[in-house]
Protein backbone atom coordinates (compact mmCIF):
# COMPACT_ATOMS: atom_id res chain seq x y z
CA UNK A 1 0.00 0.00 0.00
CA UNK A 2 1.30 3.54 -1.11
CA UNK A 3 1.42 6.16 2.05
CA UNK A 4 0.99 9.29 0.87
CA UNK A 5 1.99 12.36 3.10
CA UNK A 6 -0.21 16.24 1.59
CA UNK A 7 2.89 18.29 2.47
CA UNK A 8 0.90 21.33 1.85
CA UNK A 9 -1.80 20.18 4.37
CA UNK A 10 -1.37 22.54 7.80
CA UNK A 11 -2.47 19.48 9.38
CA UNK A 12 0.94 17.89 8.80
CA UNK A 13 3.09 20.64 10.39
CA UNK A 14 1.19 20.52 12.91
CA UNK A 15 2.27 17.30 14.01
CA UNK A 16 4.55 15.59 11.16
CA UNK A 17 5.77 12.94 13.30
CA UNK A 18 2.66 10.91 13.49
CA UNK A 19 2.20 11.44 9.87
CA UNK A 20 6.09 9.90 9.98
CA UNK A 21 5.54 7.27 12.36
CA UNK A 22 2.29 5.59 10.50
CA UNK A 23 4.19 5.95 7.13
CA UNK A 24 6.96 4.04 8.55
CA UNK A 25 4.65 1.32 10.06
CA UNK A 26 3.79 0.52 6.69
CA UNK A 27 7.31 1.01 4.51
CA UNK A 28 10.51 2.35 3.83
CA UNK A 29 9.31 5.07 1.62
CA UNK A 30 6.26 7.43 1.04
CA UNK A 31 5.32 9.96 -1.49
CA UNK A 32 4.07 13.09 -1.44
CA UNK A 33 1.16 14.55 -3.14
CA UNK A 34 3.21 15.58 -6.23
CA UNK A 35 4.90 12.20 -6.81
CA UNK A 36 7.98 12.75 -4.84
CA UNK A 37 9.86 10.03 -2.78
CA UNK A 38 10.08 10.45 1.22
CA UNK A 39 12.73 7.90 2.36
CA UNK A 40 11.68 7.06 6.04
CA UNK A 41 14.47 5.86 7.81
CA UNK A 42 17.78 6.50 8.60
CA UNK A 43 20.02 3.89 7.79
CA UNK A 44 18.92 4.06 4.50
CA UNK A 45 19.00 8.30 4.30
CA UNK A 46 22.25 7.89 5.42
CA UNK A 47 23.18 5.16 2.39
CA UNK A 48 21.62 7.24 -0.39
CA UNK A 49 23.30 10.69 0.86
CA UNK A 50 26.48 8.88 0.48
CA UNK A 51 25.81 7.64 -3.48
CA UNK A 52 27.06 9.49 -6.35
CA UNK A 53 24.27 7.97 -8.21
CA UNK A 54 21.51 10.38 -6.03
CA UNK A 55 20.98 13.90 -6.74
CA UNK A 56 19.72 17.02 -5.55
CA UNK A 57 16.27 18.13 -6.55
CA UNK A 58 16.51 21.20 -4.51
CA UNK A 59 16.31 23.60 -7.82
CA UNK A 60 13.62 21.74 -9.55
CA UNK A 61 11.02 21.87 -6.11
CA UNK A 62 11.63 25.54 -6.15
CA UNK A 63 10.70 25.64 -9.73
CA UNK A 64 7.62 23.06 -8.78
CA UNK A 65 5.99 26.13 -6.94
CA UNK A 66 6.61 28.55 -9.81
CA UNK A 67 10.05 30.21 -8.90
CA UNK A 68 11.97 29.52 -12.10
CA UNK A 69 13.58 32.96 -12.49
CA UNK A 70 14.66 36.06 -10.88
CA UNK A 71 16.73 36.81 -7.77
CA UNK A 72 15.40 34.10 -5.84
CA UNK A 73 16.04 31.14 -8.00
CA UNK A 74 19.20 32.17 -9.08
CA UNK A 75 20.24 32.36 -5.36
CA UNK A 76 18.80 29.28 -4.17
CA UNK A 77 20.45 27.74 -7.89
CA UNK A 78 24.02 28.43 -6.49
CA UNK A 79 23.10 26.95 -2.74
CA UNK A 80 26.20 24.29 -1.99
CA UNK A 81 23.37 21.87 -0.84
CA UNK A 82 21.40 22.63 -4.28
CA UNK A 83 24.43 21.92 -6.52
CA UNK A 84 25.41 18.52 -8.60
CA UNK A 85 28.91 17.46 -9.73
CA UNK A 86 32.26 19.62 -9.69
CA UNK A 87 30.41 23.04 -8.69
CA UNK A 88 29.50 21.24 -5.45
CA UNK A 89 32.23 19.72 -4.89
CA UNK A 90 34.30 23.09 -5.44
CA UNK A 91 32.70 24.71 -2.81
CA UNK A 92 32.33 21.83 -0.46
CA UNK A 93 36.22 22.33 -0.22
CA UNK A 94 35.88 26.08 0.59
CA UNK A 95 33.52 25.96 3.21
CA UNK A 96 34.89 22.65 4.83
CA UNK A 97 37.83 24.53 5.93
CA UNK A 98 36.16 26.03 8.47
CA UNK A 99 34.53 22.91 10.13
CA UNK A 100 37.47 20.83 10.76
CA UNK A 101 37.27 19.05 13.89
CA UNK A 102 39.91 21.61 15.44
CA UNK A 103 37.98 24.36 14.40
CA UNK A 104 34.67 22.93 15.66
CA UNK A 105 36.51 21.94 18.96
CA UNK A 106 37.54 25.56 19.65
CA UNK A 107 34.19 26.75 18.80
CA UNK A 108 32.47 24.55 22.02
CA UNK A 109 34.39 26.99 25.08
CA UNK A 110 32.23 29.82 23.32
CA UNK A 111 29.29 27.68 22.91
CA UNK A 112 28.53 26.64 26.63
CA UNK A 113 29.73 29.64 27.80
CA UNK A 114 26.48 31.09 25.68
CA UNK A 115 24.32 28.40 26.45
CA UNK A 116 25.21 29.05 29.94
CA UNK A 117 24.41 32.92 29.82
CA UNK A 118 21.29 31.67 28.58
CA UNK A 119 19.99 29.38 31.04
CA UNK A 120 21.35 31.78 33.62
CA UNK A 121 18.59 34.17 31.83
CA UNK A 122 16.05 31.72 32.08
CA UNK A 123 16.64 31.08 35.67
CA UNK A 124 16.60 34.67 36.61
CA UNK A 125 13.59 35.19 35.04
CA UNK A 126 11.74 32.50 36.69
CA UNK A 127 10.72 30.69 33.18
CA UNK A 128 12.45 29.27 30.17
CA UNK A 129 10.76 28.63 26.84
CA UNK A 130 13.08 25.78 25.47
CA UNK A 131 12.46 26.87 21.86
CA UNK A 132 11.63 30.93 21.64
CA UNK A 133 14.74 31.30 24.23
CA UNK A 134 17.48 28.69 23.54
CA UNK A 135 16.54 26.17 20.81
CA UNK A 136 15.59 28.92 18.05
CA UNK A 137 18.29 31.86 18.88
CA UNK A 138 21.09 29.61 19.34
CA UNK A 139 21.79 28.47 15.94
CA UNK A 140 21.38 31.95 14.77
CA UNK A 141 23.81 33.18 16.92
CA UNK A 142 26.37 30.91 16.14
CA UNK A 143 26.11 31.39 12.12
CA UNK A 144 26.07 34.94 12.84
CA UNK A 145 29.38 34.51 15.18
CA UNK A 146 31.28 32.18 12.47
CA UNK A 147 30.44 34.79 9.97
CA UNK A 148 31.52 38.08 11.77
CA UNK A 149 28.00 39.61 12.05
CA UNK A 150 28.02 41.99 14.93
CA UNK A 151 24.74 41.14 17.64
CA UNK A 152 22.90 43.93 16.84
CA UNK A 153 22.11 42.89 13.64
CA UNK A 154 21.32 39.33 15.06
CA UNK A 155 17.49 39.66 14.91
CA UNK A 156 17.86 41.17 11.27
CA UNK A 157 19.23 38.05 10.12
CA UNK A 158 17.23 35.92 11.88
CA UNK A 159 14.15 37.71 10.13
CA UNK A 160 15.91 37.14 6.53
CA UNK A 161 16.73 33.63 7.75
CA UNK A 162 12.85 33.05 8.12
CA UNK A 163 11.85 34.56 4.90
CA UNK A 164 14.31 32.76 3.21
CA UNK A 165 13.36 29.44 4.71
CA UNK A 166 10.17 30.12 2.52
CA UNK A 167 11.80 29.39 -0.20
CA UNK A 168 10.41 25.55 0.63
CA UNK A 169 7.28 26.39 1.30
CA UNK A 170 4.68 24.14 -0.74
CA UNK A 171 3.06 27.12 -1.51
CA UNK A 172 4.91 29.86 -3.23
CA UNK A 173 2.34 33.08 -2.70
CA UNK A 174 3.59 36.32 -4.04
CA UNK A 175 4.06 37.99 -0.65
CA UNK A 176 6.14 35.00 0.46
CA UNK A 177 8.57 35.01 -2.89
CA UNK A 178 8.86 39.02 -2.47
CA UNK A 179 9.97 38.45 1.40
CA UNK A 180 12.28 35.97 0.53
CA UNK A 181 13.90 37.55 -2.67
CA UNK A 182 14.64 40.80 -0.33
CA UNK A 183 16.04 38.92 2.12
CA UNK A 184 18.25 37.41 -0.21
CA UNK A 185 21.83 38.14 0.48
CA UNK A 186 20.41 41.62 1.67
CA UNK A 187 23.25 44.37 2.11
CA UNK A 188 21.09 46.91 3.73
CA UNK A 189 22.75 46.24 7.13
CA UNK A 190 26.26 47.37 8.65
CA UNK A 191 27.96 46.19 11.75
CA UNK A 192 30.57 47.74 13.69
CA UNK A 193 33.64 46.40 15.28
CA UNK A 194 33.64 43.07 13.22
CA UNK A 195 33.50 42.80 10.12
CA UNK A 196 29.85 43.65 9.16
CA UNK A 197 27.09 41.36 7.20
CA UNK A 198 27.72 43.84 4.29
CA UNK A 199 31.20 42.95 4.33
CA UNK A 200 31.34 39.19 4.77
CA UNK A 201 28.19 38.66 2.57
CA UNK A 202 30.18 40.92 -0.43
CA UNK A 203 33.12 37.95 -0.29
CA UNK A 204 30.26 35.46 -0.48
CA UNK A 205 29.26 37.12 -3.34
CA UNK A 206 32.63 38.36 -5.01
CA UNK A 207 33.20 34.09 -5.07
CA UNK A 208 30.03 33.23 -6.49
CA UNK A 209 31.07 36.13 -9.35
CA UNK A 210 34.19 35.18 -10.28
CA UNK A 211 34.73 31.21 -9.42
CA UNK A 212 34.63 28.93 -12.39
CA UNK A 213 34.62 25.26 -10.86
CA UNK A 214 36.86 22.75 -12.94
CA UNK A 215 34.73 20.52 -15.39
CA UNK A 216 34.22 17.08 -13.80
CA UNK A 217 36.15 14.93 -16.41
CA UNK A 218 33.79 11.61 -14.97
CA UNK A 219 30.83 11.64 -16.78
CA UNK A 220 27.36 11.27 -15.01
CA UNK A 221 26.28 7.58 -14.31
CA UNK A 222 23.47 6.89 -16.28
CA UNK A 223 21.22 5.29 -13.31
CA UNK A 224 21.37 9.21 -11.58
CA UNK A 225 18.57 9.24 -9.98
CA UNK A 226 16.47 12.65 -8.17
CA UNK A 227 14.99 11.89 -4.74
Amino acid sequence: MTFVIDMADPAYWQDPHAVLRAARAQGDVAWTATGDAIVLRYDEVDRLARDPRVISNALPMLEQVGVVSGPLHAWWSRMLTNRNGAFHDDLRRLVSRAFTPRSIDAQRPKIRERVRAMLLAGAERGELDVVADLADPLPIWMMCDLLGIDAGDHATFAGWSTDLGDALASVMASERRSRAEQARWSDSTSGSGRSSPSGAVSRAKTWFRGCSPRRSRRAPPSTTRSW
